[in-house]
């Protein structure tokens, strides 16, 4: 009977939503994690001044570029 109900309980539809719903959840955090990262190693590089040798205005146009 064991065997029999966890047959049931792996094969159940809303279990397969569950789990789809769970790796779509797990790969929306992964995804705002890495964003995160990116902005923090992007400040850091600011803070280090790997980009604050460049000049103001270089810089002002680099944004630019990057908003369209």
């Amino acid at each position: 009977m064991t065997a029999f109900r966890r047959l049931i309980k792996n094969n159940c539809p809303t279990n397969k939503i569950q789990k789809s719903r769970d790796s779509k959840h797990y790969n929306k955090l992964e995804r705002q994690k890495k964003i995160s990262e990116g902005h923090r190693s992007f400040t850091g590089s600011l803070l280090s001044g790997l980009l604050l040798e460049k000049s103001r205005n270089e810089m002002r146009n680099e944004s630019r570029r990057r908003r369209f």
